[in-house]
């Protein structure tokens, strides 16, 4: 069995018979104020005194495991280019470690 209502209001009419409060004159009153902040924030942008570097950094301080991972893609591609002589390193620190003493035999 199916049964199928349709009911055909209008936005204002379902949130009347819901007891919900009309909200219009609050989001004018926000919209409005929203409005005047953004053109008091226009009439005081002046693009040539953007300073790039200080917007990175004050958006980086926000984020200091942003800036730590990008500071270590920089660096990954100096050590690549090295020809993995951290690499060669590790590995000669590998190899003094497991040297072990030769005991030789005398011949009887």
């Amino acid at each position: 069995m199916k049964i199928t209502i349709e009911v055909d209001v209008s936005p204002n009419e379902f949130r009347a018979s819901l007891g919900l409060p009309d909200v219009e004159p609050l989001q004018r009153d926000a919209i409005e104020r929203l409005r005047s902040k953004m053109a008091e924030g226009l009439d005081a942008f002046d693009p040539k005194n953007i300073n790039p570097m200080k917007l990175w950094q004050q958006y980086m301080a926000g984020y200091p495991q942003m800036f730590d991972l990008v500071k270590t893609f920089a660096t990954a591609g100096s050590k690549s280019d090295s020809g993995g002589l951290e690499k060669d390193k590790t590995a000669e620190k590998d190899k003094e470690q497991d040297k072990t003493p030769e005991i030789k035999k005398k011949a009887p």
